[in-house]
């Protein structure tokens, strides 16, 4: 951890643009860091999407229990009734 006004060469080190044999700095070209990142932003609208559909499958699912539910609990008793006199 350095401190404040620590000025020492492994302190600038860290936040300094790191260093290959043989160029003074090394560089992403503009071009490939755009086209990088648009295809990061497209993927994750596209993971977005998928969630979406997901989360929208498993509540559907969850309400058809539901419903299956409201309609079968107040006959449980009723079928109960019906196994005990079988």
């Amino acid at each position: 951890m350095t401190l404040p006004g620590d000025t020492s060469e492994s302190s600038m080190d860290v936040f300094s643009t790191p260093k290959i044999k043989g160029e003074e700095q090394a560089y992403v070209p503009y071009l490939f860091a755009r086209d990088t990142i648009v295809r990061v932003v497209n993927d994750m609208k596209d993971m977005k999407s998928r969630h979406v559909t997901v989360i929208s499958q498993i509540e559907m699912n969850y309400k058809m229990i539901e419903d299956e539910t409201q309609v079968c609990l107040p006959l449980y008793p009723i079928l109960i009734c019906y196994q005990t006199f079988q």
